[in-house]
């Protein structure tokens, strides 16, 4: 009986003695004082209209639209980061670089009312941040990195901008062993899914895309969509270290659910106005509201060596809604329009950091 009992208090701490004999590592981001590295970021995203629903006057207009739109989209990101000193686990400055922002995709409607029965359009997209430098500096103060440029620069391109493309708000908080998980804070989640932040990369000269729908043309920069309300569920996994590219690296899982939504009424008002044809008048926006669902899984592999990522990868799945209303004046002539619509389709990111 006895040798039973002392089984079974055997079993019983056998769990609480293997979490003690297994290894605890450390994820830690310590970057040297003026390390150099490149990083490369390909961002796709594909979308499909899945639904679109339109009012004019409080009424449905009177033929069926029967709209097919696709939309893909390919962004390039190449930059050079060099670390400032570190201290206290914070570099006290960060100097970027910004070798490359260009952006590629094709936008297809078809619509048995339109001339030929639909358009087909390539986007073309570059950045005025392309070949300058910006310095991310801590301010104690506002507890956050404050851009500025190296040298000249439009101020207005510096809003936005994200200093972290280490994503280190997946890192766990401390040592952790193989299995171990922890809950991300998905209000931190945009310098994930919109890694630098808002690059400023916009549709060029007739490259540019004419939906023929206010509000869709210029939806290149989906930063955009995480400016104000992230939740859900997001959570990140330590599963061990893997060779990547001969270089050894500890392994970050992550999985996320979360809805984003965002007030673009403001920031498309302009970008509606010049999406109606000429002579259509004068354009009042009442409301452009967008929400976003997001289900994703990625890897983060970050380089104990040097303290920083050594590469990223991300995809899943996106289903976006927008809802627009606006009025529309043409001499005499007023009138309302409402606009409803959703895309769904997927999305893929990889990053990759070489050493300089």
């Amino acid at each position: 009986m006895n040798s039973n009992r002392t089984l079974l208090a055997g079993l019983a701490l056998a769990p609480a003695l293997l979490a003690l004999a297994l290894p605890l590592d450390e994820v830690a981001f310590r970057p040297s004082s003026e390390l150099s590295v490149t990083r490369t970021i390909e961002s796709t995203r594909n979308f499909s209209l899945d639904d679109m629903e339109m009012t004019m006057n409080g009424q449905p207009l009177p033929m069926d639209l029967q709209m097919e739109m696709d939309m893909s989209m390919t962004q390039k990101t190449v930059v050079t980061d060099v670390y400032g000193a570190v201290a206290g686990g914070r570099h006290a400055k960060l100097e970027r670089t910004f070798d490359e922002l260009a952006q590629n995709g094709e936008f297809s409607m078809r619509m048995p009312m339109m001339p030929e029965g639909g358009q087909d359009s390539t986007i073309e997209g570059a950045s005025e941040l392309e070949g300058k430098t910006v310095v991310f500096a801590w301010d104690e103060e506002q507890g956050d990195y404050v851009p500025s440029f190296e040298g000249e620069g439009d101020e207005d391109l510096l809003k936005g901008l994200e200093e972290d493309m280490d994503l280190r708000v997946l890192l766990p908080a401390g040592s952790v062993s193989e299995g171990d998980t922890w809950e991300v804070d998905v209000k931190k989640l945009r310098s994930v899914l919109a890694l630098g932040g808002n690059l400023k990369v916009v549709p060029q000269g007739d490259d540019k895309p004419d939906s023929g729908m206010p509000g869709m043309d210029g939806m290149s920069d989906f930063s955009q969509m995480f400016d104000d309300l992230i939740e859900g569920d997001a959570t990140g996994e330590y599963r061990g270290t893997r060779e990547i590219d001969g270089v050894s690296c500890q392994v970050i899982g992550l999985k996320l659910d979360v809805r984003a939504s965002a007030d673009l009424t403001d920031k498309l008002e302009e970008n509606v106005a010049e999406s109606l044809p000429d002579g259509m008048g004068e354009v009042e926006v009442d409301h452009v509201d967008m929400e976003i669902e997001i289900e994703g899984e990625g890897q983060l592999y970050w380089n104990p060596a040097t303290g920083i990522a050594h590469a990223f990868e991300l995809n899943g799945t996106m289903t976006i809604n927008m809802d627009m209303a606006f009025a529309i004046s043409m001499g005499e002539q007023n009138m309302s329009m409402e606009q409803n619509l959703t895309m769904s389709g997927t999305f893929e990111d990889k990053v990759g950091v070489a050493r300089n």
